[in-house]
């Protein structure tokens, strides 16, 4: 492997550190007490964001051969927003406190996985807007993503989660004691890069490696997502209709090598996602 190919991996493991944003929409399913009383009913629309960083520090809280749950907190810049009508309820943390009740819990391999996000106004959230609240000082945001052993992959990255795995996905609003619970449309459910625009099967970030061989010189690099198929196709120019197909790869949810064959004269080569499957 020449020095360049080596620079390319390295940079592809860099662009893992970033803030993830997810956002879907959904309806209110109940909404006790105070919430109701303020005009929310059941079936309202909601509107849904948030965000946290992919490196945040974390504490393996329990672990078997089938379960690993990870507790993040440390540097976490957890933010969650919830609008209903006119209302908007939205607060973050920097850093979660260590210990129950977990900032951001994640639990990989035992069905279901799944993801709980919560911020308290008593465990260092601060809210910037929280309409309806009885002023107690037990505010709390929660959301939580549940889906198969397949949904969160090998982190809580971008490239670790896999959409299509999702089985559930609700959230709740809560002020001393007094609950509003909403679900999200799964179809609606978007994951990207903070500022940066979605990404998984839709932006792809693609590497070349080159190698020191006469068979295959060149080596595409790119992070696949699991149920995706890719296209990898070739040209002599950038012309629309002079992209020709070289094979179909299906997408293991892992970084895939793809060697290239290279023919004389120069070429480009992209990735192409006929269909995405949900």
């Amino acid at each position: 492997m020449g020095w360049f190919g080596f620079f390319v991996l390295c940079l592809i493991g860099i662009l893992h550190a970033e803030i993830v944003e997810w956002t879907a929409e959904g309806a209110v399913t109940r909404a006790e007490g105070t919430f109701g009383e303020g005009g929310i009913a059941p079936d309202d629309e909601v509107s849904m964001t948030f965000f946290y960083n992919d490196d945040a520090g974390f504490v393996v809280t329990a672990m078997n051969f089938l379960q690993e749950d990870r507790a993040y907190y440390e540097e976490v810049n957890l933010g969650i927003k919830v609008v209903i009508g006119e209302r908007i309820w939205e607060g973050s943390v920097e850093n979660g406190v260590e210990g129950i009740p977990q900032t951001l819990l994640a639990r990989f391999g035992q069905v279901p996985e799944r993801m709980n996000l919560e911020l308290r106004e008593v465990e260092s959230a601060e809210f910037v807007s929280f309409p309806l609240s009885d002023g107690g000082g037990i505010d709390i945001l929660g959301m939580e993503i549940r889906g198969s052993n397949a949904l969160l992959g090998d982190g809580i990255d971008v490239a670790s989660i896999n959409l299509d795995q999702i089985s559930s996905a609700t959230g709740s609003i809560m002020t001393g004691g007094v609950e509003l619970r909403f679900s999200l449309d799964l179809a609606s459910i978007a994951v990207g890069i903070q500022g940066g625009g979605p990404t998984g099967p839709e932006a792809l970030e693609l590497g070349i490696e080159v190698v020191d061989s006469d068979v295959a010189p060149i080596i595409l690099v790119w992070q696949s997502s699991l149920g995706v198929k890719y296209l990898v196709e070739q040209s002599i120019s950038l012309k629309d209709d002079d992209w020709s197909p070289i094979e179909a790869i299906d997408g293991t949810g892992d970084v895939i090598d793809y060697p290239l064959t290279q023919p004389p004269g120069p070429r480009f080569y992209r990735l192409v996602i006929p269909e995405v499957q949900r």
